[in-house]
């Protein structure tokens, strides 16, 4: 499993269409090496429980609310670059079941382009993947830079990751601060072109705790963030459930597809979410279909949380 031995003693001195069809940057879904990830992860590194829905409380009721969040990091990327969130495969989502259970968010951009520390903390892990497991298996991020940070109000550390550099510009134990260069985006490891791999991890920075960034990066100016919650009974097979979020001020834009979170993903300990993203600022319709149609209006504002919840059987 991920080498949290020696993580933990670095630390001490993460329109109206059809959806549109997935193309992740990561080669990671290819048929001949799901089989082995999944029992690579199985043997060697044991996933936490995936985040599933939960039997509705008694006090449970359909509807949203609009909460603060914990919005932390900056983006890792500098506004001289790409700083936009590949959509078509988003954290946990499979891109339709063609792809494996993604553990982090894309950022495509130019190879060259500077990678930037997301908040202050101390580098855990610098340098090529090649021996040290940080995946499911090594040799897969190429170079790769770990952060372990204290944020206000967390309970527990939260770990950065930054996969596929092509350059690393710092060393293990250095401190860094929000915004500090780490390195450089490209495509070493396992990578369809250049493109910045960034993951959340929390707790004890293992490859199983990864949340989703999306509801950790600062959103971008006029956005906010949606976080979409579901109780239901114990056993409820809602991986990868089909989630439409059509804008309401602007019948012509178009509608959002997200996928309920697949195992391995780990919904926010805050939040309990089966999907998440970041939109802009607005309203909202959140459907799905399970048994029955369920469809909840909700409001998005800028710089804040959207949590739209859903108790089956409403």
């Amino acid at each position: 499993m991920w080498a949290i031995a020696v993580l933990l003693a670095l630390a001490a001195c993460g329109q109206t269409t059809a959806a549109p069809a997935a193309t992740p940057t990561d080669a990671v879904t290819r048929a001949a090496t799901a089989t082995t990830r999944a029992a690579t992860v199985t043997a060697d590194n044991p996933a936490t429980p995936t985040a599933s829905p939960t039997a509705a409380p008694a006090s449970c009721a359909t509807g949203h609310e609009i909460l603060d969040g914990h919005f932390l990091l900056l983006p890792p990327i500098g506004p001289e670059g790409n700083q936009a969130l590949d959509p078509s495969y988003r954290y946990g989502s499979t891109g339709g079941g063609q792809f494996d259970v993604h553990h982090g968010v894309e950022l495509v951009n130019r190879g060259g382009t500077p990678v930037l520390a997301a908040a202050d903390g101390v580098v855990v892990f610098a340098g090529p993947d090649d021996e040290t497991l940080i995946s499911a298996w090594t040799d897969f991020y190429g170079n790769v830079v770990v952060l372990r940070h204290e944020l206000p109000g967390q309970p527990a550390p939260v770990f950065t990751v930054y996969g596929h550099l092509s350059e690393i510009g710092v060393t293990a134990g250095a401190q860094v601060r929000a915004g500090d260069e780490i390195g450089r985006v490209g495509a070493t490891g396992v990578a369809l072109g250049n493109h910045l791999h960034f993951e959340v991890r929390q707790g004890a920075g293992a490859y199983e705790d990864t949340r989703n960034p999306e509801l950790w990066l600062a959103p971008a100016e006029g956005a906010g963030a949606l976080a979409v919650v579901v109780h239901a009974p114990p056993g409820a097979a809602l991986a990868g459930l089909p989630v439409v979020v059509a804008p309401l001020d602007d019948p012509a834009a178009k509608r959002i597809y997200l996928e309920g979170y697949g195992t391995g993903a780990n919904s926010d300990d805050a939040w309990g979410e089966l999907a998440a993203a970041a939109l802009p600022a607005g309203r909202y319709t959140v459907a799905f279909t399970l048994v029955k149609p369920y469809r909840l209006e909700v409001e998005v504002q800028a710089g804040r949380l959207t949590l739209a919840t859903f108790c089956l059987g409403d």
